[in-house]
């Protein structure tokens, strides 16, 4: 999906243009990244692609190398694409990440503030496990992958989450905790276990849960 980066400045008079041509693209199935001034948070629901809490789920996916599932759309739909509102009911994620539900113009609908909720459920929820550990997720991928060195495979987990190369101390960090459950064979009540891939599941998992990672997006 192609990005289109609109500029305009915080006021109504460059805002209500750049609307009209952000439906017109969303339509389209492009992804809108709105680039403007403080002045901004006046108008924020006239742009409901343009909002933290939403994007979020669209990083989340790359990091962890799946997709989300939408009623009635297409595979790999966004959530910055969703059609409409209908969508918080059903979707967990958008409703403790505070997706508005665009009943009024009032921003007061949008909440910029972290919360509890929005941690424990990075941390320990169950379709974020379930993306973590999948079968054709981004962990069992990088375990599976024999062709490229463990440098190359954490430095690709830092692209995709941070945009960033890894720090040559996170390097190491990263590297010492793939050797030390690389020869894992089982777990605490003996079933069979692919240490690699549950290592690269900590890693992602980790990733998912940094400030920087959030701060991102």
């Amino acid at each position: 999906m192609s990005v289109i980066v609109l500029a305009a400045g915080g006021t109504g008079g460059h805002l209500f243009p750049a609307q009209a041509l952000a439906g017109v693209l969303a339509r389209r199935g492009r992804f809108i990244v709105v680039m403007t001034d403080t002045r901004f948070a006046n108008y924020a629901t006239a742009f409901p692609g343009a909002q933290i809490q939403t994007v979020l789920s669209s990083p989340l996916n790359a990091v962890t190398g799946n997709e989300s599932k939408f009623d009635g759309q297409p595979p790999g739909t966004r959530a910055v694409c969703l059609p409409d509102n209908s969508y918080n009911a059903s979707t967990y994620f958008l409703q403790v990440f505070g997706r508005p539900d665009s009943s009024s113009s009032c921003e007061c609908e949008r909440s910029q503030d972290a919360s509890l909720a929005q941690s424990l459920h990075l941390l320990n929820a169950k379709d974020i496990q379930e993306k973590i550990s999948a079968e054709k997720g981004r962990a069992a991928q990088l375990a599976a992958d024999k062709t490229h060195e463990d440098d190359v495979k954490i430095t690709e987990l830092y692209r995709r989450a941070f945009s960033r190369e890894p720090r040559p101390e996170e390097l190491e960090t990263a590297k010492a905790h793939l050797a030390k459950y690389s020869a894992k064979s089982s777990d605490d009540k003996g079933n069979a276990v692919n240490g690699r891939r549950l290592a690269f599941e900590d890693m992602v998992w980790a990733l998912l849960n940094t400030k920087e990672f959030l701060f991102n997006h």
